[in-house]
């Protein structure tokens, strides 16, 4: 009974390294080739830029330059 006990854990233990080292190779790729900072700059940057590109802003230009009044409570 123990043994079947002993050979359930090892075989969870298995397939707990499987998963374990599938996941650091598929990080170890990714990292290597830096394919999160790619997919950042060539997908996620040109669509952050569309749309906050079209956001309406004031016209800065038309701002006075020079001491501000004070603010009196």
């Amino acid at each position: 009974m123990k043994k079947a006990i002993v050979k359930k854990c090892l075989k969870a233990l298995w397939f707990l390294l499987k998963v374990a080292g599938f996941a650091y190779l598929i990080l170890f790729i990714v990292f290597f080739f830096d394919l999160d900072g790619k997919l950042l700059y060539h997908v996620v940057e040109p669509n952050m830029n569309e749309h906050f590109n079209k956001m309406e802003r004031p016209d800065l230009t038309g701002t006075p330059y020079g001491p501000k009044e004070p603010v009196n409570d």
